[in-house]
């Protein structure tokens, strides 16, 4: 798509082929044609490097059609590759997520590089990104997504 926006799946499992357009009013329209069964395809947002402690907030808005996904952060620290899912699934229509980090998530640590993965179905499917935004809520703000628990800051 451009620099930074991408898409993977298992091509070992499964062959998948994609239309992406670009239609006024949205951000991308997909049609997938899946063969075989890969066991993931999701479009990936590169985030970059980024510091992430706990506490913090990190937000998206999205409107989107088609099949819910369950959207998490890739977080790679060194050599280890960490997920922190969002808390909720982004479904159908314009929304909110909200995941605020606690000290055992992927996430957290400074220095990280960030991907914000959005799964696709893995069958034929269409699905469109309408609009979106990304943002993030350092702790001292006073937003959070949950209560706050001792656990939080367990590490």
């Amino acid at each position: 798509m451009v620099d930074g926006i991408y898409f993977s799946w298992d091509d070992e499992n499964g062959a998948v082929a994609l239309e992406v357009q670009s239609p006024p009013g949205q951000l991308c329209h997909l049609t997938g044609r899946i063969s075989g069964a890969p066991e993931w395809l999701a479009l990936n947002i590169s985030l970059g490097v980024l510091d992430f402690a706990p506490g913090d907030t990190f937000g998206m808005a999205a409107n989107v059609s088609g099949a819910p996904c369950t959207p998490y952060l890739r977080s790679l620290h060194g050599e280890m590759l960490l997920d922190t899912a969002l808390q909720d699934d982004l479904r159908e229509g314009p929304q909110p997520l909200l995941r605020t980090f606690d000290a055992h998530d992927g996430a957290i640590g400074q220095g990280g590089f960030h991907t914000l993965v959005l799964p696709l179905p893995r069958q034929d499917f269409t699905w469109a990104l309408h609009d979106m935004a990304i943002f993030m809520l350092p702790a001292g703000k006073g937003l959070r997504s949950a209560p706050l628990t001792l656990s939080s800051f367990a590490s």
